[in-house]
């Protein structure tokens, strides 16, 4: 009975030391950002039909960090130490989308959002926006267009890459003053573009950091973008009709593109020339009609003088062997010394069409 006594004190002195130690210990919960990391982490490896697909987007820009790999290392690293964003001064009212929105627009659509933006001074039409890319592109043809100098264009070290995975050639780099919206409301950055001289319908692409510069917020549905103003909420519509011929436009292109035949010119000028092979002995030069001294033959120049003498007065006496034109053959008729094409004189010439044949011909 002792025995029950003396192990029953034990069992619960051991439970309560236990429980005062579990009071006092601090327990290190993860931060949401880690929480959301690894649950995101277990998601995609808890689908395997994930592994070995790829997602592409428009890749590059200043939003890539830099052009170290140091620098886009560190700037991805830079998530992981925040802070609390300070007061914003207020900017008027929310920036809110309603039925009101949909006022002009077939419904229902696939259609992009294309704006027009008011960069240095040029009202800029057909601008695509596009979230999903980290660069804010300005096409050759419309950098042309707005007569801006050349010279204002900056190298760039960083690459830019296509959906495809190409990169693509990038002629520089410019910091333009861009006006959004109308008076009153309508909002005043600087944004940094990146010239690149591929074909497109678009004159420019807005991406994510000139997005973010605007604080603006897009509806695809409403084919608007909003951002605010310190007199309310600003907006860019997007003029659908202008939207759907862009688009049309675009996939013209690359149809023309994916029936073009795919020609490779091999330039020869770089390759070694064979080199002819050259006589055993030197040659001279020895005219064969004497009224026509260009009339001329080569024999060797090691021959002695008298076999010299007999060979050219052979020759000479058999100068009507050689040929230096059709005139020079009477005896061969005409119609096998000329070709001519089969037809009627009395017709005009037709062209044919031109037939596109495929790359597999």
């Amino acid at each position: 009975m002792r025995n029950d006594l003396r192990s029953t004190k034990a069992k619960a002195a051991t439970q309560l030391a236990k429980a005062v130690q579990e009071k006092n210990t601090t327990i290190d919960r993860p931060s949401l950002a880690e929480a959301a990391t690894s649950v995101a982490a277990e998601d995609l490896s808890y689908d395997p039909s994930m592994q070995g697909r790829k997602a592409m987007t428009i890749i590059g820009g200043s939003a890539a960090g830099n052009t170290s790999a140091k620098a886009r290392k560190a700037y991805a690293q830079s998530v992981k130490s925040t802070e609390w964003p300070g007061k914003r001064a207020r900017t008027g009212d929310f920036l809110t989308f309603s039925d009101e929105d949909l006022c002009g627009l077939e419904l229902p659509h696939e259609d992009a959002i294309v704006i027009t933006l008011r960069i240095e001074d040029s009202d800029v039409h057909k601008i695509m926006v596009d979230t999903g890319s980290s660069a804010d592109i300005i096409y050759w043809q419309a950098f042309q267009g707005m007569e801006i100098p050349h010279e204002r264009l900056l190298p760039v070290g960083y690459p830019l890459v296509s959906f495809s995975g190409d990169i693509v050639n990038v002629k520089g780099f410019i910091r333009l003053p861009v006006k959004a919206g109308t008076y009153p409301r309508e909002s005043r950055v600087t944004m940094n573009f990146l010239v690149v001289n591929v074909p497109s319908s678009y004159n420019a692409l807005l991406g994510r950091p000139d997005m973010i510069a605007l604080r603006s917020v897009p509806s695809p549905l409403h084919l608007v973008i909003k951002f605010p103003t310190p007199r309310g909420a600003g907006e860019c519509r997007t003029d659908q009709l202008v939207s759907r011929k862009c688009y049309s436009a675009e996939l013209m292109d690359y149809k023309k593109l994916a029936h073009a035949l795919q020609v490779h010119v091999e330039d020869l000028r770089d390759d070694p020339k064979q080199q002819r092979g050259a006589p055993a002995e030197d040659l001279v030069q020895v005219p064969l009609v004497e009224e026509n001294p260009k009339r001329t033959i080569q024999i060797r120049s090691s021959l002695a003088e008298l076999q010299k003498i007999e060979l050219v007065s052979f020759l000479r006496a058999n100068a009507d062997i050689f040929a230096w034109s059709a005139a020079d053959m009477p005896g061969i008729p005409q119609d096998v010394a000329q070709h001519c094409l089969n037809v009627d004189p009395r017709h005009r010439p037709m062209r044919q069409k031109k037939r596109t044949f495929a790359a597999s011909r």
